[in-house]
């Protein structure tokens, strides 16, 4: 089992140019990238590594995924503050993939099961299960799962 920070990702890191959407790809088609955890070098942003980043190249979308499991009662100031907190990588990868639509979409669950309703308008915005799946499995390693 590998952990995170190991060799092997120090590796696999060195391997990938740091300032593309490539340094953390967990799936890659001709059409869609998913990142997990990517660090994204940016010296305009200290907020620099979301949980997902989704790059679709035929849509020309990046969405900036960032998920939470707070309190139930703090769904909404936790919604409020993803999006404020990457407000600023939205920024700069839009400035740097002027083509390309950004936006950062919280995914918020409260921690006895409640959800913000705007999570169902979010889901449409995230890749289909399957692919999200897929890019799981490759990051079972780093993530623990056996």
């Amino acid at each position: 089992m590998t952990q995170h920070g190991s060799e092997s990702d120090t590796q696999r890191d060195a391997e990938v140019p740091q300032n593309t959407l490539q340094a953390g790809a967990v799936y890659q088609s001709d059409t869609i990238e998913i990142l997990h955890e990517a660090r994204i070098d940016n010296a305009l942003t200290k907020t620099n590594k979301p949980d997902l980043i989704v790059k679709n190249r035929t849509k020309k979308s990046i969405k900036i995924i960032e998920k939470s499991v707070p309190y139930d009662n703090n769904i909404v100031k936790r919604d409020r503050d993803k999006i404020e907190k990457y407000q600023p990588l939205a920024a700069a990868l839009k400035k740097s993939n002027p083509d390309h639509n950004v936006a950062v979409i919280p995914i918020i669950i409260g921690a006895f099961g409640t959800y913000n309703t705007d999570n169902q308008r979010r889901s449409t915005y995230c890749p289909p299960p399957t692919l999200l799946s897929k890019a799981a499995r490759h990051q079972r390693p780093l993530l623990h799962f056996k």
